[in-house]
């Protein structure tokens, strides 16, 4: 009996280790995200209008519907943003809307998806 144990447990341990080195060797291949620098766009020139913009820092895509109005940015919605643990860097469309400004602080622990959001933001104010 205790040799059977020994050996399942010996077979348990090997797949252990397999798996943790898969995910290491995966995660290793990951592209190294770009943190954008953001131009700050004068918002009092823009057109009426709603516009689209995107972004894709290698780890983070984000996709930007934004809505000008007299020489105001009156809404943001964010159409897509592939993430992986930046879910709450969203709410920087709410201090860019209330600053008027792409001159805001980023999401403390979602730096990457923060500047990709403002550099889909600056893209669809480009437009």
């Amino acid at each position: 009996m205790k040799k059977r144990s020994k050996i399942i447990l010996g077979i348990v341990l090997g797949i252990v280790i397999v798996f943790i080195v898969s995910i290491g060797i995966a995660i290793s291949k990951l592209p190294e995200p770009v943190m954008y620098d953001i131009d700050n766009i004068d918002f009092t020139k823009l057109e009426n209008g709603t516009h689209i913009g995107e972004a894709d820092n290698g780890l983070v895509k984000v996709k930007v519907e934004t809505t000008i109005k007299d020489g105001k940015v009156t809404n943001i919605v964010i159409l897509n943003h592939d993430k992986m643990l930046g879910g709450k860097a969203e709410s920087i469309v709410d201090d860019v809307i209330a600053k008027q400004s792409l001159d805001v602080d980023v999401v403390t622990g979602a730096t990457y998806s923060s500047s990709t959001i403002l550099k889909a933001i600056e893209d669809s104010l480009s437009q």
